[in-house]
């Protein structure tokens, strides 16, 4: 029930996103982008090879109900398929995605290492091999402490520090923030000064000592000192810190690929996977954006039960048309939840989705 209502919403998601069917007109069009996609999505939430996520599927008939599976796919066949487009597409989804939930947002950047080898320590020692420090893949991660969704990602070698990419994550992320937290790595008066003049923001980037020089951080440093602050900071550092435990303990704290462009695809997969279980788990009902009428493979039926029919429908037009005016985002509908839902005849909508 959990995977099959995540692979649902994932295709009710990449419909909406105008995710393109197939690759090429000249495609054989035996599979969608957007089977493989989510076919992609179950093997990194399951934590599987390719020829246990093939059997998987295989075994699981609801599942191939949903994604209007003909035939399971050869393993091979979604090996392939992640290494079709470049890892700048993936991005490009993520970007999409966010841009479909949100319109306005705060933002908390951190980074974490993952293994590239599942070898364990005690094994390269009992073989005798030499090595000097264990390679590891970096991952930057900004997301938004208010619902845990994943703006952006940047995957890069291990060594590499992580405050040059501060402004290029950012700038991939096309709505307005409001507060932008980091910790005392990403301190530079180059990315206060971006916080702050470019992105209007409130910066919560912790500064390193006491500034001496440096008109933003200074600034930045007094606002520090407020207890308000502090309470802030501490509290956005938390989410980003539970995020990234919670991120290696669904997919495991290593990584596959032969090269950093692999690699990369594999990232961003896991990022749409956990966007997916985040949005899964933030509410039951898929959020009024994605109101009852979408349309994907085959035409949906949707049945009111419910005496009174037409204030069933004049409240969801009504609830529609507020939020596409008002333009509010993902978190606004979730502090409206509880207003909306003392609305007793809402409460006994029941939708039913026939694929």
């Amino acid at each position: 029930m959990y995977l099959t209502k995540i692979v649902r919403n994932g295709m009710i998601v990449l419909k909406r996103m105008n995710v393109p069917l197939y690759s090429s007109k000249y495609s054989k069009k035996t599979y969608t982008v957007h089977q493989h996609l989510l076919c992609l999505c179950i093997k990194e939430i399951q934590q599987q090879s390719y020829r246990s996520c093939r059997d998987f599927i295989d075994d699981f008939e609801k599942l191939q109900e949903i994604l209007v599976l003909n035939k399971v796919p050869h393993f091979t066949t979604l090996q392939k398929s992640l290494q079709r487009f470049p890892p700048r597409w993936y991005k490009t989804i993520l970007k999409r995605l966010i841009q479909l939930l949100k319109s306005k947002a705060n933002a908390v950047i951190d980074g974490t290492g993952i293994m590239q080898t599942t070898a364990s320590t005690s094994y390269i020692r009992r073989i005798k091999r030499h090595v000097k420090q264990r390679e590891f893949f970096k991952i930057i991660l900004v997301i938004d402490p208010d619902d845990g969704f994943i703006l952006t990602c940047h995957g890069t070698h291990g060594h590499r520090h992580e405050s040059p990419f501060f402004i290029q994550l950012f700038e991939d992320i096309p709505f307005e923030l409001s507060e932008i937290c980091g910790d005392k790595g990403f301190d530079s008066e180059k990315n206060q000064r971006y916080v702050m003049k470019q992105r209007h923001a409130r910066s919560y980037v912790d500064v390193r000592d006491i500034p001496k020089r440096g008109r933003y951080r200074k600034k930045t440093y007094r606002q520090k000192q407020e207890l308000q602050w502090k309470q802030r900071y501490k509290k956005m550092r938390n989410i980003i810190e539970s995020k990234n435990f919670s991120f290696k303990h669904q997919f495991g704290d290593y990584i596959p690929g032969k090269n950093i462009h692999n690699r990369r695809r594999y990232l961003a997969i896991r990022i749409m996977a956990m966007n997916l279980i985040t949005l899964q788990k933030s509410e039951k009902i898929l959020f009024f954006k994605f109101i009852s009428l979408e349309v994907f493979y085959t035409p949906r039926t949707v049945i009111l039960f419910q005496q009174h029919n037409y204030l069933i429908c004049i409240t969801f037009i009504i609830t529609f048309v507020s939020i596409k005016l008002l333009n509010c985002n993902y978190s606004c509908i979730i502090r409206c939840r509880k207003l909306i839902t003392k609305i007793y005849f809402v409460q006994k909508v029941l939708i039913c989705w026939h694929y």
